[in-house]
């Protein structure tokens, strides 16, 4: 594929910009490394952006939050120069981002969000999108009933401005803090437009349907459970599937099922991941292999190699493993990462989350 002029650049960045794929990722870093090349800011802005967003739908939010900067600064240093909407709007996924990794402290988070609320603010999106991305913060931070505030306060502003999500993304964005709160009813009201397709985005209503199956689980409505398991399934790449369904196959003793996604996810590289995607994945992965030793399955053969840890655990040579030791370990990682956000949120929420995970198994069986 070439890849010399403007033009042939510009026509990549085009072809691959709303197409998430890890081929596509590569591509567009190309574009931005040959528009240097070229010594074009204009063309290297364009590549940049559409990178940021390949980075931030495939997961690796950390090398997206790392070069997002560099967009702002142009558009800050070249006034209506750059495409800024654009910019403010890949700022959204880049200030959720930045609750998910332990590492980055409150007072930076808080900065940041400053930042984010000013710009924002100054650009004339409305109150409608800061509002409800306060939402987010107070929830991924550990504060949902003071999230949850204001989830009430967005759904009382009527006026759209000009940087809100879709509905369709708004919509769902806001069912893991009902999940959270337990307000089971309400998640299957405001999914029903989701679900009935009334609306919908690239992800939707995919992405939705695993919190469907976790809230009907919980409800004990096994047959739509089974229902919703079934369309996430036939939707989902397995190495894209939430944790959600992980404890729903667990709780259910469909070991086949579930080992089957578990065996491609642990194999991935786990070091881009964020410190909250590792402590639920892990958490389902110990409950998991816990339920499969109750059930008297006590050894499992399975490659943990991508850890370079497996030395810690009973007979690595031969890759099997004693499933109450596997369970065992699992717990303690994703604990580990649990109790870093909390130190960091100053809250036991994201420990207390894995533990009423853990309790579901006494509920649901």
């Amino acid at each position: 594929m070439r890849l010399k002029t403007k033009k042939e650049i510009e026509n990549i960045i085009k072809k691959c910009s709303r197409d998430y794929t890890e081929d596509n990722k590569n591509l567009i870093f190309k574009c931005v490394q040959k528009a240097q090349e070229l010594k074009d800011p204009d063309l290297e802005y364009k590549a940049r952006l559409k990178y940021v967003n390949q980075l931030n739908f495939l997961g690796y939010s950390e090398k997206a939050i790392s070069i997002f900067p560099w967009l702002l600064d142009c558009c800050d240093t070249y006034p209506k120069r750059f495409n800024y909407k654009d910019a403010l709007w890949a700022y959204k996924w880049i200030v959720n981002d930045l609750y998910e990794f332990s590492a980055i402290s409150c007072d930076q988070i808080e900065t940041v969000f400053d930042d984010f609320e000013r710009r924002f603010n100054k650009y004339g999106a409305g109150q409608r999108i800061i509002t409800y991305y306060k939402m987010s913060k107070f929830h991924r931070m550990g504060n949902p009933k003071e999230a949850l505030l204001y989830l009430r306060a967005s759904e009382s502003i009527s006026e759209k401005g000009p940087l809100d999500n879709c509905e369709a993304c708004m919509v769902n964005g806001t069912l893991d803090l009902l999940l959270d709160m337990k307000l089971y009813a309400e998640v299957l009201e405001k999914a029903k437009p989701i679900l009935d397709k009334t609306i919908s985005c690239l992800y939707l209503p995919s992405g939705t349907y695993p919190k469907i199956v976790f809230t009907y689980m919980m409800l004990g409505k096994t047959e739509l459970a089974e229902k919703y398991y079934q369309l996430t399934i036939k939707n989902s790449q397995p190495k894209n599937l939430s944790h959600k369904i992980i404890l729903y196959l667990s709780a259910n003793h469909r070991f086949s099922e579930c080992f089957s996604i578990i065996g491609k996810k642990l194999n991935l590289d786990h070091e881009s991941w964020d410190d909250v995607s590792k402590c639920h994945f892990y958490q389902s992965c110990h409950l998991f292999f816990q339920e499969m030793y109750r059930s008297g399955r006590e050894s499992i053969s399975i490659d943990l190699s991508s850890f370079g840890t497996n030395n810690v655990l009973p007979d690595p040579s031969h890759n099997n493993y004693q499933t109450k030791e596997l369970a065992k370990w699992l717990k303690g990682i994703a604990y580990h990462h649990a109790k870093k956000l909390d130190l960091r949120n100053g809250n036991n929420f994201y420990e207390e989350k894995l533990d009423f995970y853990s309790e579901i198994f006494k509920k649901v069986q």
